[in-house]
């Protein structure tokens, strides 16, 4: 049975196809296929002066991938000349769905699949879909499972969010929420043989109404309707459909409803529901301005005068509620228990773990040491940056040097600056002096007594801090080289900023890059050689890929060996 039959799910005349294709370095090569959606489609008379067209103007380009650049093409088949170019499809790498020649990946052809609108949930799917928002799309794909195309567009996940944001300023098609599917062609066969509509009957059922399309012949077809909460089907229904409408009753739709039209005739879904949940009460509280003439003043010094600022307060209004409470309100109980064992789930997966709590400072930074092991272990694989502006030997070898993972890309980014100069010389106090022993003398007259006094200045202020460096580098180098350490399978990188290069930081991360996922990081709340001993918050950073990019742009400006402090591999 093919899914584009006459009047099975549709009344299929044409399909419209949208290629984002990107145009390597040389003008010689085939272009490649980036992500193409084929949408079947009724009506062909809409679309048929329409020519075949690219929907950006100038090629895009993005920063940082020399040479590449790309385009959105746009045109429309039939479908005897769609099937006719699938037919004629090159196994070694090449489709010409419009003519002209596209490079692509091995394709492997999944089975289809049914995508739901979105509901109280999103479908991922829909982020690339046209329109699927009525009844749901069948949808068919030709998989590009090695992506060697477009290994280029992979090497920095930068590259691939900025293609995207310039894709959806002709296209609403969100690449970067979808990069498994980069190099794929999608096939979207809306279900338009019938228009089905979801409602709720209150807290016990769900309703249907169906109708036809105006070519179609009506189809036996059922309801179904399943509600699910805290793992179990607490609500679960069918109906047959008579008089293009039925009602189904369950024993409880106050959660996450489903539902489905089921076409017993053809054994097929027809439509379905995301999942959907009833609004029963509605709590809103109404503020209200206040007079200007009762405004706030705030009186702000700017060098010899002042900013007057007017800030107009609104004053909170008493709670209104809409609607009734539910029958199954004791599931707040089960809701608590729940968040009680997401927070447990979270301290136990250390996404969320506060220290220095318990008042035993040296306990506290023992525990938060082990954490940060934990979490370098079970991450880690794929390599381990560490960045925070006060790293030294000792909390590197604490850390990263625990890493069980032979030969994972280890990489440390710190600061050289007159903190850590003073903080080095607070804990060192054997080398506490630093600075150049050539001194420029020089002269200056007391406010207060009027007697000249001396001081001594570096003669060179700039070749005085390249020596500090040098001098705390060289003391680096000792501690990682202490007798006993053997560097087995350490692939360890330390680079240091100081100067003028790349920008000044504060935050402390500890991040794990990924090479077919999205980078993970967590957010250490302190330096590593304070950590537990005062309170701070280890947790899981909710953009992690972003704060990988943001390190990968600090440490590209730091390459040159004048920052690098020790190196084993």
């Amino acid at each position: 049975m093919s899914m584009a039959e006459n009047g099975l799910i549709a009344f299929y005349e044409y399909c419209e196809v949208t290629e984002v294709i990107a145009f390597p370095p040389g003008s010689s090569q085939i272009p490649v296929n980036v992500f193409s959606v084929v949408v079947f489609g009724e009506n062909s008379a809409d679309v048929e002066n329409e020519k075949p067209h690219f929907l950006n103007p100038k090629r895009l380009k993005i920063n940082g991938l020399t040479g590449w650049q790309f385009g959105i093409y746009r045109y429309h088949l039939s479908l005897k000349k769609l099937k006719l170019q699938l037919e004629s499809y090159d196994v070694c790498g090449v489709i010409s769905l419009s003519g002209n020649s596209i490079k692509t990946g091995a394709f492997v052809p999944t089975p289809r699949q049914f995508v739901p609108p979105d509901a109280t949930e999103s479908t991922p799917l829909n982020r690339v879909l046209k329109n699927n928002f009525i009844n749901g799309s069948y949808m068919f794909e030709l998989f590009d499972s090695s992506k060697e195309n477009l290994k280029e567009l992979f090497a920095d996940s930068r590259y691939l969010h900025s293609l995207s944001e310039q894709v959806q300023r002709f296209v609403p098609i969100k690449l970067a929420s979808l990069s498994d599917r980069l190099g794929n062609i999608l096939f979207q066969l809306p279900i338009e043989v019938v228009m089905c509509e979801f409602k709720f009957l209150g807290d016990h059922g769900m309703q249907a109404e169906v109708a036809w399309h105006p070519k179609a012949q009506q189809r036996r077809c059922r309801l179904v309707s399943i509600m699910e909460f805290d793992g179990v089907i607490n609500g679960f229904g069918l109906s047959d459909i008579s008089n293009s409408q039925a009602n189904v009753i369950t024993d409880d739709s106050t959660g996450l409803n489903r539902c489905y039209l089921w076409d017993d005739e053809k054994e097929m879904l027809l439509a379905a529901s995301g999942a959907v949940a009833a609004l029963r009460t509605c709590n809103f509280r109404i503020n209200v301005a206040g007079d200007i003439s009762k405004s706030r003043k705030i009186v702000i010094p700017v060098k010899d005068s002042f900013d007057i600022e007017d800030i107009v307060l609104s004053h909170r209004g008493s709670e209104s509620k809409i609607g009734d409470d539910s029958s199954f309100a004791y599931r707040t109980h089960i809701r608590g228990r729940l968040y009680d064992e997401e927070r447990v789930s979270a301290k136990n997966k250390r996404d969320f773990v506060q220290y220095g709590l318990q008042g035993n400072r040296s306990a506290e930074h023992i525990r938060a040491i082990e954490d940060i092991r934990y979490l370098i272990n079970l991450h880690g694989q794929e390599g381990v940056w560490l960045w925070d502006p006060y790293l030294e030997y000792k909390q590197i070898m604490e850390t990263l040097f625990f890493c069980r993972h032979a030969g994972a890309p280890i990489r440390a980014l710190g600061a050289f600056n007159g903190d850590t100069k003073r903080f080095f010389e607070k804990s060192h106090p054997a080398k506490k002096s630093l600075k150049s022993p050539r001194f420029l003398p020089a002269r200056y007259r007391h406010k207060r007594s009027g007697r000249l006094r001396s001081v001594c200045f570096p003669k060179v202020r700039k070749k005085a801090n390249e020596f500090d460096f040098t001098k705390w580098k060289e003391w680096q180098e000792v501690g990682f080289m202490t007798e006993g350490n053997n560097h087995q399978n350490l692939d360890l990188e330390f680079r240091c900023r100081h100067g003028q290069s790349g920008w000044s930081f504060h935050d402390r991360f500890l991040i794990f890059p990924k090479k077919d996922s999205k980078a993970l990081a967590w957010s250490l709340g302190k330096s590593v050689n304070s950590l537990g001993l005062d309170h701070h918050i280890l947790q899981k950073v909710e953009y992690g890929e972003l704060v990988a990019n943001a390190f990968v742009d600090l440490w590209e400006k730091l390459k040159d060996d004048k920052f690098l402090v020790w190196r084993c591999s």
